[in-house]
């Protein structure tokens, strides 16, 4: 089920302490597109292209109902006052699957953080509904693979 795959970002902005919040409640819908960067060629002694993947770029769109005052809600309401860029605009999230537990560590999951901008798209929404803030976030470096301890929300990188 969706609930399986989790998503959590750095709230502190790359601050000097790192702070991951669950991106959940409020958020009815987020998937993640891998973008692969890929490269055709045609060469004479072929009857069709050759293709080769040459990288990814993680992407994905957070449309946040604020109807939970919750960390991630103060942050995406900052960075709709702040509209950050540069260095202010980066940060990093952890992706995990509930399936991949690791053996010993009650709330312990193989993970991958993945360094990211966020850049804020839009603020409002429908008479009658919540205002809808929505951040697009997108990868802007290498995964580092490791292990993501849900209880104390701490990414350690694997050796």
């Amino acid at each position: 089920m969706r609930e399986d795959l989790r998503h959590f970002i750095d709230t502190s902005m790359n601050g000097e302490v790192t702070k991951y919040c669950l991106l959940g409640d409020g958020i009815s819908s987020l998937t993640e597109e891998m973008n692969p960067t890929e490269e055709s060629k045609h060469y004479i002694n072929m009857s069709s292209d050759s293709n080769t993947i040459k990288s990814y770029q993680r992407k994905f769109e957070v449309d946040k109902e604020d109807c939970e005052d919750d960390d991630v809600q103060k942050w995406l309401d900052d960075m709709v006052d702040r509209l950050p860029t540069g260095a202010s605009a980066r940060t990093s999230f952890v992706r995990l699957r509930l399936k991949d537990s690791v053996a010993g560590g009650t709330g312990v999951y193989k993970a991958i953080k993945v360094p990211c901008t966020v850049s804020v798209s839009s603020s409002g929404g429908d008479g009658g509904d919540y205002v809808h803030n929505v951040a697009t976030v997108t990868q802007c470096g290498d995964d580092i693979h490791g292990t993501f301890d849900i209880s104390t929300c701490t990414f350690t990188e694997q050796d």
